[in-house]
């Protein structure tokens, strides 16, 4: 025995899990996906938007022998609706900073992508919104660059501003 626990289809006496918990199912298909694992919520009270589920990745804290830490997060968050037809689901992604895991990226239910923290130096944002789409960047600090150009290329091929657009 290797301490490990296998579940599914894929783990018998002669196929033993990899990890100590493997989760795993097969089948004839060649090109689809499965889903082995589900992970659920179920409210006893009145589900409100807020509601979601998630998973945490803890880990012991370099050179702390013991100490444990919740190192990262990722949530399935409800963000609105009162049906099947307008419910909407965020993924938010967590670190811990010093003190707590807090939110650092979102992934919205519309497509959409935001990040609560600066870019490291050096680092190439690419967007592609597509025909008709508009990019927008927020914050105080605006959109600069000191190391190359802000290219608008495309239909339209525009970059405009609510400020003063220098070169």
């Amino acid at each position: 025995s290797t301490g490990n626990m296998g579940v599914g289809r894929l783990y018998d006496n002669t196929n033993l899990p990899p990890n100590t918990l493997s989760v795993g199912n097969s089948d004839a298909g060649t090109n689809t996906v499965l889903y082995p694992v589900r992970i659920s919520r179920i409210s006893t009270g009145t589900a409100a938007v807020g509601l979601g589920v998630g998973l945490e990745f803890e880990s012991e804290g370099p050179a702390q022998a013991g100490v444990n830490y919740v190192g990262s997060i990722m949530e399935s968050v409800s963000v609105a609706g009162t049906n099947a037809g307008n419910t909407r689901y965020d993924i938010v992604l967590k670190n811990y900073n010093g003190a707590a895991a807090s939110e650092v990226a979102r992934f919205t239910s519309n497509g959409g992508f935001t990040t609560t923290s600066s870019l490291a130096a050096g680092t190439t944002v690419s967007v592609n919104p597509g025909a008709g789409g508009t990019v927008t960047v927020g914050g105080t600090g605006g959109v600069s660059t000191t190391d190359g150009p802000i290219n608008a290329g495309g239909a339209t091929g525009a970059v405009t501003a609510n400020t003063t657009v220098s070169a």
